[in-house]
């Protein structure tokens, strides 16, 4: 067994992610039981905690990963109740709205994201793939159905490519549209 780290002097151990906190909370109970704990920690001991409005869109993120998407939205409606004027509160919860099938809560939230953040430059992109397909598969059918063209070769040369050359290297310009959909039938060569 190891010895414990010393931390030098003048410095402060790092505080525990609330994130971290509530989610061993989920595990072992449910997200409610998670939400009352984050309030009770928050009042009683705020110095305890990172609380930082990354740490909830963190969890709710992975737990969209996770399948979890309803958990998801709680840990994001929480977020946007302790972080009620930050763009990315809104986002995070329309997107998770988007996965759960309620697209017009998405919507609602995504609209209110822009109102905090007008200058955000959010395209969606709407293709026929399987999640993540875009990036690795050359996209040009789903299941039996061809599509004559190489959407996600496409999609990584028109698309992906322009926005890191322009985010990444500040090369060239990068004029997406707000949104940007495949068009089964006419969009192939």
């Amino acid at each position: 067994m190891s010895s414990p780290q010393q931390i030098p002097e003048g410095r402060q151990a790092a505080k525990p992610s609330i994130g971290d906190v509530i989610l061993r909370t989920i595990l072992e109970e449910d997200v409610a039981a998670a939400i009352r704990g984050y309030r009770r920690l928050k009042a009683e001991s705020p110095d305890a905690c990172d609380f930082g409005k990354e740490r909830l869109n963190e969890l709710g993120l992975d737990l969209v990963g996770k399948g979890r998407i309803k958990d998801a939205i709680e840990i994001f409606r929480l977020n946007v109740e302790a972080y009620p004027r930050v763009f990315n509160t809104y986002d995070s919860l329309g997107y998770a709205c988007m996965c759960d099938g309620r697209k017009e809560l998405a919507a609602i939230n995504y609209k209110k994201s822009v109102e905090l953040n007008p200058d955000n430059q959010s395209t969606l992109v709407v293709g026929p793939w399987l999640h993540g397909g875009w990036a690795s598969m050359d996209g040009d059918a789903l299941g039996n159905i061809r599509f004559g063209v190489k959407t996600g070769v496409d999609y990584r040369e028109k698309v992906e490519l322009p926005f890191f050359n322009f985010y990444l290297k500040d090369k060239g310009t990068l004029g997406l549209p707000e949104a940007l959909a495949f068009e089964t039938g006419t969009d192939a060569d």
